[in-house]
């Protein structure tokens, strides 16, 4: 039976097998389809089990953010 750490390390590599699923080595499809450089990459948040974003939606995140507060 895995323990809560290892579940999230599970999870972590199946989703990080999808995004980069079927790329060149060093590319992944961001949650908006977008296909860009893993070098390019941001995290969602400081969990180390974060899936990668590309820019623009870290971006757009931000922007959202600031319009909140």
């Amino acid at each position: 039976m895995l323990d809560p750490l290892e579940r999230l390390e599970v999870a972590a590599e199946a989703q990080y097998e999808r995004v980069t699923k079927g790329l060149p080595e060093g590319r992944f499809r961001c949650g908006c389809g977008r296909i860009t450089d893993l070098n390019d990459a941001h995290p969602w948040s400081d969990n180390p089990y974060a899936m990668p974003t590309c820019g623009e939606c870290l971006d757009e995140a931000i922007r959202d953010k600031e319009r909140c507060e």
